[in-house]
């Protein structure tokens, strides 16, 4: 859909056109419909045949679903449709070669073959006149889909296109559908074609387009990235689409094998990352009407098994009056040398990192070869949720050790954690905790995973938790 803005004398003008039903006065019509088998791949084209542009507001679309009155379901519309073109509603989960000329995505748009689907327009007194429809009310809808053109049940898993010789939209379906190809004011294509989408009549002199399913990825450090790139084309050019970089070492990218006169070409992209990191990787279509490009973006996140080394040990982010004494602490193997190592906060209410702690010094031998170190940090986010991430940085690799969060759950949007859903501790302080209280760890091991969180008790900020103790780690004995 083009927007165009026009005078108020020719808006006036459209208005009046688009209320007027009778024959030889134009009207938008409905100029393609697709029920698929696929599942969402549903979607209508609305068409304007008006020498203005049309407010689309003054239009609705509507769904009966089963049979009934119209309407059940109502889709509001909105802009401005220039004259000759047209405007693509879709469901949300169709197909990239459909989202990618829809104008409007929407789970409404979720109709069977046996539920009537229909354009509306105001008579500006308050109420909706029905300008076009495929299928019918009333209480006979068919089990599958209504006969059109001679093909039974074509409204179910086909595609319908609008002849272009039909001036206006028809509410007598009868009369719209007909009995044969030479009467029906539509042409019944197979499942899933979709060649016609985006225009009506004769086919524009654009260039291609490029959709992918996924644009912006995030993934943990040896997992697999999938995803496809649909390349298409309205006049059956000779398509070529290349990647701009280099793909990541190990990534395989598979072009479509036939790349000439097909419309909708089916590329992909596969890797496993080793690596963290920020990854860019740029695709370019082109074909004889010109050139597009497309970008995607890939978050790599690097994570350790459950931390045995190094993990959080005690939290304290609220207690009654003004908060005091707040901060984290750390445990750990004794003689780690902390300043690898940072605390990243995040709040819950955006998900955004809004805080960096770097650590610093070495862990002292406390019990059995395990210390903790406690590090203040005034201004904790005490909403709910928020979050803290133990993060370590090494020869350049972040690794992501814990996402902890307290009052719920959530995931990063951004910073070392990005992506990361937290681990909700399960416990929280309220603005009614003592002074001197936090959340603390406690169970007996030597790894993070043989502690359980428990609290708000008496603080032990710097030393082994309350009910807390640690382990030596078990000494391997060969035997010659």
């Amino acid at each position: 859909m083009k927007t165009l803005f026009v005078s108020h004398v020719s808006f006036f003008v459209v208005v009046l056109c688009a209320c007027v039903t009778t024959a030889g006065n134009p009207t938008l019509l409905i100029s393609e419909y697709s029920e698929a088998s696929s599942g969402y791949d549903k979607y209508i084209e609305i068409y304007n045949p008006l020498p203005t542009a049309a407010d689309l507001s003054q239009y609705k679309v509507w769904l009966i679903r089963n049979g009934g009155s119209w309407p059940e379901v109502t889709i509001d519309l909105d802009g401005l449709l220039a004259a000759g073109d047209v405007f693509v509603v879709a469901n949300t989960k169709a197909a990239p070669a459909i989202r990618v000329h829809a104008d409007l995505l929407t789970s409404k748009m979720d109709h069977n073959g046996n539920d009537a689907v229909g354009l509306a327009v105001t008579n500006l007194s308050g109420g909706w006149i029905l300008l076009d429809a495929v299928g019918t009310d009333g209480t006979n809808a068919p089990a599958n889909g209504w006969d059109v053109a001679g093909v039974s049940e074509a409204t179910e898993d086909h595609t319908l296109l609008r002849k272009s010789h039909v001036p206006d939209g028809e509410t007598n379906w009868s009369t719209s559908a007909g009995t044969s190809t030479a009467n029906s004011e539509w042409t019944v294509l197979p499942d899933g074609t979709t060649t016609d989408l985006g225009f009506h009549g004769t086919a524009p002199e654009l260039p291609p387009f490029i959709a992918i399913d996924q644009s912006d990825i995030t993934v943990l450090v040896n997992s697999p990235v999938t995803y496809t790139i649909t390349v298409g084309d309205f006049n059956n050019d000779t398509i070529t689409l290349s990647l701009d970089t280099p793909p990541p070492a190990g990534a395989i990218f598979t072009p479509a094998l036939d790349q000439v006169g097909s419309p909708i070409l089916t590329n992909t992209f596969d890797w496993t990352p080793d690596t963290p990191g920020d990854y860019t990787i740029d695709y370019t279509a082109t074909d004889n009407d010109g050139t597009v490009t497309s970008t995607v973006n890939i978050h790599v996140s690097g994570v350790l098994p459950p931390p045995d080394t190094l993990w959080i040990n005690e939290i304290h982010y609220d207690n009654t009056g003004g908060d005091t004494d707040e901060g984290i602490e750390v445990a750990g193997r004794a003689g780690t040398d902390l300043s690898a190592y940072r605390l990243v906060l995040y709040n819950g209410d955006d998900q955004l990192a809004d805080d960096t702690e770097v650590l610093s010094g070495i862990l002292s031998d406390q019990q059995s070869g395990y210390g903790t170190a406690w590090y203040a940090k005034s201004g904790i986010q005490n909403g709910s949720p928020d979050g803290i991430a133990l993060i370590e940085v090494t020869a350049g690799q972040t690794n992501v050790l814990q996402f902890l969060s307290y009052e719920g759950g959530f995931s990063a949007a951004d910073g070392p954690a990005k992506g990361f859903i937290s681990e909700d501790v399960s416990i929280q302080e309220y603005s009614t905790t003592p002074i001197g209280h936090s959340l603390q760890l406690t169970g007996t091991g030597n790894v993070y995973a043989d502690f359980t969180w428990a609290g708000p008790t008496n603080h032990t900020r710097g030393a082994v938790n309350l009910n807390q103790t640690f382990i030596p780690v078990p000494t391997l004995l060969i035997l010659r």
